[in-house]
């Protein structure tokens, strides 16, 4: 029985949340190609940069861009891939401000930033031979 089980299709709803940008970048393009080989799945794509209580919404799949993995006793959580950051500046703003030479110099210039849920910026930097500022 349990042999016949795993060869009936899946079927059914699938939850998944993830950030906006995720699924404009990435999961506009995977979604419809799982959909092709998983006819009997509907998937239900909710995007949206808020915390979602996983359990409380009925989540199956979350998909988060963080540092860190979130260790929870009640989840599975896997390391999907990585992504690098940039630190940039337009060669106007660095003509109004001044160019900065060591990190302590960042916090005088203006930023654009993507937020934490707390409404704070805040960024690592990793120096040449790894040291943090």
């Amino acid at each position: 029985e349990a042999v016949a089980q795993m060869q009936v299709e899946p079927r059914g709803t699938l939850r998944i949340t993830c950030p906006v940008t995720l699924a404009q970048s990435t999961l506009g393009y995977l979604v419809p190609r799982f959909m092709a080989l998983y006819s009997q799945v509907k998937v239900d794509m909710r995007a949206t940069n808020r915390v979602v209580d996983l359990v409380e919404e009925g989540i199956d799949i979350a998909l988060r861009v963080r540092p860190t993995l979130d260790e929870s006793g009640s989840l599975v959580v896997k390391q999907l891939g990585a992504t690098s950051s940039h630190l940039l500046a337009s060669p106007e703003q660095l003509r109004r401000q001044g160019i900065p030479t060591q990190p302590g110099d960042l916090a005088r210039l203006d930023t654009v930033a993507m937020s934490s849920t707390d409404g704070r910026s805040a960024w690592v930097l990793a120096g040449p031979e790894g040291q943090e500022y």
